[in-house]
Formats: structure tokens, sequence, C-alpha cells
């Protein structure tokens, strides 16, 4: 398994039911969580700003009471966007739903391209969840040229609440099949693909939640990584993001 990696900030600790710990015994309980989290924070490589200012949501490391869970689903909305430099192409809209795909070759148009250095938020229909395997998957519009696969590499995000983010480590400099980026995989055209919810059906690069360390998310975060081993150039520069996939088995309805 791959090492996961944290980022956001060192954050406290929500307060115990009813407000501070008002005996001994219940403050040394409370300084050993705290402590605990530290060591989750030191081995994850760090945690940073974002969730310096979010609040403790212990969800967030909760998976489903059983395995598989519900239906799969999509990104619903998009929460933020940042163009980068040369992404000019597309639309929000473009990035939701299910995954429009292209001709093996040529990739999808039906794409929102973040530019390089750019960056969207996703919002999903509902909470993807962590069971065993993949549990959601990322779609860009790579594509193959002989035995080259033309990337644009997106490094991915979750998030439960928007604030507090778990990053999937993602080396550019790694080379094929750049193990945790998005980009990598190309996605099937949609009307060869009768559910792209099952995982693995539609395509694109599939992202296990355990990775990180959680147990379920509601937002994913895709950032370019100014990487391109093909053409690359306005108005389509940069991550083309076609769609967010919460495999079936590992969706769940928000509360």
């Amino acid at each position: 398994m791959r090492r996961s990696a944290v980022d956001g900030g060192l954050g406290e600790l929500p307060p115990a039911a009813g407000g501070d710990p008002k005996t001994p015994k219940e403050k040394i309980k409370k300084h050993i969580k705290y402590l605990y989290f530290l060591l989750f924070c030191a081995l994850a490589a760090g945690c940073g700003e974002d969730a310096a200012e979010a609040e403790w949501d212990p969800r967030v490391f909760e998976g489903p009471a059983s395995c598989p869970a519900g239906p799969g689903g999509y990104g619903a909305s998009v929460v933020s966007l940042r163009r980068g430099e040369g992404g000019m192409y597309g639309e929000p809209a473009q990035a939701l739903g299910a995954p429009v795909g292209g001709a093996p070759g040529e990739g999808s148009l039906d794409v929102l391209s973040l530019g390089w250095g750019g960056e969207v938020v996703v919002a999903l229909e509902r909470e993807v969840v962590d069971c065993p395997g993949d549990d959601l998957a990322v779609l860009e519009n790579a594509f193959a040229f002989g035995e080259v696969t033309y990337a644009e590499l997106g490094e991915v995000s979750v998030s439960l609440d928007g604030a507090r983010w778990f990053t999937f480590p993602c080396d550019p400099a790694a080379g094929w099949p750049w193990a945790g980026c998005a980009g990598v995989g190309e996605v099937w055209p949609a009307e060869e693909v009768e559910d792209a919810t099952a995982p693995g059906a539609a395509g694109g690069d599939g992202f296990d939640l355990a990775t990180v360390g959680v147990g379920r998310a509601r937002y994913v975060r895709v950032r370019d990584l100014r990487t391109s081993n093909g053409p690359s150039g306005p108005p389509s520069r940069g991550f083309d993001l076609d769609a967010v996939v919460i495999y079936a088995g590992h969706g769940e309805a928000a509360p």
C-alpha cells in the first residue's frame, strides 16, 4: 500500500460533550487522544493550515456499517474553480455526472480544462465510503498512441467537510504508471459502458480511501501538476476533467 499524505494543518480535537472535562481522568484521556492525533499527523507527513481552521469531525475516519455499501454516483456540483495558464476550454457542468469518454486514441472533448496549476473542487452527490478495493475514480482525457500514453497529471485530495483535506501521494517524476496520480488511465466511450459506476468499467484512475487513512468523503479536489508528455496548449492546457465517479457499493447517503 502506498504511503499516505495529509494536506492540512494541525487541528485541535473538539471538546468533550458538555464542555471541557471536569475530572483529572477525563483530562488525561483527552490529552492521550490529542497525542494520538499528533502522531497521526507526523506519520502522514504533517498537517498543514487547512486542518488548523477546520472543525474536528470524527466521522471522517468512520467507514460504513457494512460492505458493500450503497449505490455509486457522480459529481453533483463544482464548489470552486481556479483556472491556470492556458485553461479556457469547457464549462464546470462538463465535469459533472457520468463520464463521456472518447474513442480509443482520442480522448474526450466533453471536459473541463484546468490549465497549468489550476484547481477544481467537486461535491459528490453522496458520500464515498471505504470498502475493499478502490472507492472512487477520477477520469481525465488521457489517450494512448501506440505504446505511449499522453497524460496531464493531477493531484487528488478528498475531504468530508470541504475544509480538512487528505491528499493521495503523487510524484510526477516517478514515471509510468505514475502511481497515485490522476490523468493516466484512458476513459472508454460512454456508449460502450453499461454502468460507469461499476469499478473500473469506465476507465480513468481509481483511488482507495484507505490509502490516506479516511473512512468517508464528500468532496474531491484535483490540482493540475503542470506536466505533459504530449501535445498541450491553450485553450485546453493542463488537466482535463471528464468526471468523478463513486463506485457502486462504495456510496452512502449523507446524514
